[in-house]
């Protein structure tokens, strides 16, 4: 019986169903399914973090920066004590026997203190007791109190406006109360 049909005959062709391998046929090696869901998702990711950054990015905006708010200060005023005259070694000079002809008339002046080097403001008095051309005519002290400097000492003219040779001014400190009175 060599005309014998053989079992091959009767076996059916295997169907071609798409994505399913035919029997026989090599896979790649590295494209299973694992493989590709893990790119998938890594692909996902990648684009999930690069869209985060876009959308999270700093935007520049035009920022207008205006200029430091300028304070405006007025000048100094000029000092007072500018003007006084400082007596020195050199200069002795305070006033003119012209100005302190009046009794008791008073000019302001600074002396410099020898021991600290600082300007310290002073008093010369037109006594009644001597001629103005000579220097015992004259009284000048510092304004600042023989106790410190936290207190000078202010002269005082009698209430009497047009007071004469016997009417004596004097100083005082408000501090303390303390007087000094030239001609006692």
């Amino acid at each position: 019986m060599p005309d014998q049909p053989s079992a091959e005959r009767f076996k059916p062709d295997m169907p071609q169903i798409p994505g399913v391998p035919a029997p026989g046929s090599r896979r790649v090696p590295g494209t299973s399914n694992a493989v590709r869901l893990v790119a998938g998702l890594l692909a996902v990711l990648i684009v999930l973090v690069l869209g985060t950054r876009w959308i999270l990015r700093p935007k520049h905006v035009e920022t207008v920066v205006a200029p430091p708010p300028q304070i405006e200060v007025p000048a100094p005023a000029p000092d007072p004590n500018a003007a006084l005259p400082h007596a020195t070694e050199t200069e002795p000079g305070i006033s003119t026997i012209a100005e302190m002809a009046k009794l008791w008339s008073t000019k302001d002046f600074f002396i410099k203190n020898r021991l600290t080097g600082e300007n310290v403001p002073a008093l010369l008095v037109r006594l009644p007791a001597g001629p103005a051309t000579q220097p015992s005519g004259y009284w000048a002290f510092a304004l600042n109190a023989p106790y410190g400097n936290s207190c000078q000492l202010e002269y005082i003219l009698p209430p009497n406006t047009a007071f004469e040779a016997r009417s004596t001014p004097w100083w005082e400190t408000p501090v303390v109360a303390a007087c000094l009175i030239p001609s006692s």
